[in-house]
C-alpha cells in the first residue's frame, strides 16, 4: 500500500512538473496581455477568446506529455499499471478543476479531458515494455 501511494505520488507530481514546464514555455511563446489581472475572472473570459489555437494546441500537448510521464514514473516506483491509471485520474482531477475556474473553448475542454487516461496509460505501457526487454521477456 505504501509502495502505490508513493508511486501515484510521484507520478503526480513528475507529470505537474512536466505539465508546469510545458505550459511556462507555451506562455513564453504566447505571452498574455501586461499587466493582465489573472484573478479577474472577466479578464481571463475575454482572455480566452483572445488566445491564438496554437496557445491551446501547446497546453493540450503539455497535458499529454504529463500524463505520460506520470505514468511512468508510477509505474517504475509502483511496478503495476493500476498505479500508472490512478496517477492519470488524480491529474486528470487537476485538470477538470483548472477547466471549473478557468473558462476554455468547448472544443478545448473536449480533448483536454480525454488526454489525460490514455497518455497515463501509454506511459505505463512504454515503463511496462522496458521493463520487459530489460529481463528478457518480450
Amino acid at each position: 500500500m505504501l509502495r502505490r501511494v508513493l508511486a501515484v505520488s510521484a507520478g503526480v507530481i513528475g507529470g505537474s512538473a512536466v505539465i508546469w514546464l510545458l505550459e511556462m514555455f507555451g506562455y513564453m511563446m504566447f505571452p498574455g496581455p501586461e499587466g493582465m489581472d489573472t484573478a479577474d475572472p472577466e479578464a481571463m473570459r475575454q482572455l480566452m477568446k483572445e488566445v491564438p489555437v496554437a496557445a491551446f494546441v501547446v497546453i493540450l500537448l503539455a497535458y499529454a506529455a504529463g500524463s505520460f510521464a506520470g505514468g511512468w514514473i508510477a509505474l517504475a516506483i509502483g511496478e503495476k499499471m493500476k498505479d500508472a491509471m490512478i496517477t492519470g485520474v488524480v491529474l486528470l482531477g487537476f485538470g477538470i478543476v483548472n477547466l471549473m475556474l478557468v473558462p476554455h473553448p468547448l472544443w478545448f475542454t473536449l480533448i483536454s479531458v480525454l488526454l489525460y487516461l490514455p497518455f497515463a496509460y501509454l506511459g505505463g505501457k512504454a515503463k511496462w515494455g522496458r521493463r520487459m526487454i530489460r529481463n528478457n521477456k518480450l
